[in-house]
């Protein structure tokens, strides 16, 4: 499978989306986390320090003994007055965390659900146990439930420890309604920017793809194309680049083409040259041998045909030099030649040099 470059570009994008919307997804949860447990830690101080002061005016107006044991004793009108004012039930424990009273008569278990007791590690109480205020959140169904736990003061006295549960479902659906529409707000934007981004990439590839296209036709011999420069960014001057190079491919093969032909002409004009050497040296060689030959019958009893043969012999001879001279030249021709190059012949020495060399075989 080919993976082109929008294609590649395509995914980058795309892959991009999902990392970027996962990591917005991953930090707004823990935003609305953060952002829901510090309203809850704040709500738990502010209910420590209304407690704090109710118990203590409570047990005044009821003339009951601040204390420990005053707090153990009456127990009952304690946690009924305080299940009174946070609307809500109440559990009360000693300092130690033993069980003492439960406004709803439960024996201190919370979490129920239609008669089913739910597992509670007891973390919070364990944590007020030791003088800290804590909470613990519990999801029950579509219900966001908190469990607090703190210690009772009175008069700088630990009087017990008060655990109750608070319906915080309103809070967490309310923080969910508003992570949804940020995530649904987001989506769209990330949605928006990629479609842009494929748009763009799009019109970053495309000229690219018409480039490599054209690059396959002049690889197969047509240069006959051009690209037309709409654009003045890098895409611009790479297509001007393509443009140039293309012509200057063009005149390099015209040239090539050019060379070819000559080189085709100097083979043609070199074989002529030699055929013409060739059969020009026959000539002298023949004459050569034929007075040669005439010296060799009669030379000796005529002083005239040796003077003239011996003549004859040396100027073919000489002839026959100049010819080897110029193939010798010939071969070191290594470019271009002349080829409209011409010589004068003097077809009076020709016409002489023939009638010589008839008039000496008449005798």
């Amino acid at each position: 499978m080919k993976f082109t470059i929008k294609y590649k570009f395509s995914i980058g994008i795309l892959l991009i989306f999902c990392l970027s919307f996962n990591a917005m997804n991953y930090f707004m949860d823990k935003i609305i986390i953060q952002n829901n447990k510090k309203v809850i830690s704040n709500e738990l101080l502010n209910s420590q320090r209304d407690l704090n002061i109710f118990i203590r005016q409570f047990m005044l107006i009821n003339n009951m003994d601040i204390s420990q044991n005053g707090f153990h004793v009456n127990r009952e009108s304690i946690g009924n007055g305080l299940a009174s004012k946070i609307n809500n039930r109440v559990i009360l424990y000693s300092n130690s965390g033993d069980f003492i009273f439960d406004s709803e008569d439960a024996n201190g278990y919370i979490f129920s659900q239609e008669t089913k007791k739910l597992s509670d590690d007891h973390a919070d109480l364990k944590m007020a146990e030791q003088d800290k205020s804590a909470y613990k959140i519990i999801k029950i169904n579509s219900k966001y439930l908190v469990v607090f736990s703190q210690t009772l003061y009175a008069n700088n006295e630990r009087l017990g420890i008060i655990r109750y549960v608070k319906d915080n479902t309103e809070l967490f659906e309310t923080s969910n309604e508003l992570l949804t529409k940020i995530k649904m707000f987001m989506g769209g934007i990330f949605l928006i920017v990629t479609l842009f981004a494929i748009l763009l990439a799009s019109k970053i590839t495309k000229p690219i793809v018409k480039l490599s296209k054209l690059t396959k036709e002049i690889a197969e011999g047509k240069f006959d194309i051009t690209i037309s420069v709409k654009s003045k960014d890098e895409i611009g001057e790479l297509e001007e680049s393509f443009n140039k190079m293309k012509e200057k491919i063009s005149e390099q093969i015209a040239t090539i083409k050019k060379d070819r032909d000559d080189l085709i002409k100097l083979q043609g004009h070199k074989k002529n040259f030699f055929d013409n050497v060739t059969h020009e040296m026959k000539t002298p060689l023949t004459i050569i041998n034929g007075y040669s030959q005439m010296i060799l019958d009669e030379g000796a009893s005529n002083e005239v045909i040796l003077k003239k043969a011996a003549s004859k012999i040396k100027r073919e001879s000489e002839k026959l030099h100049n010819m080897i001279i110029d193939v010798l030249d010939m071969s070191k021709i290594e470019s271009k030649v002349n080829i409209d190059n011409r010589e004068n012949l003097y077809m009076f020495s020709i016409v002489n040099g023939i009638c010589d060399d008839l008039a000496v075989k008449c005798y």
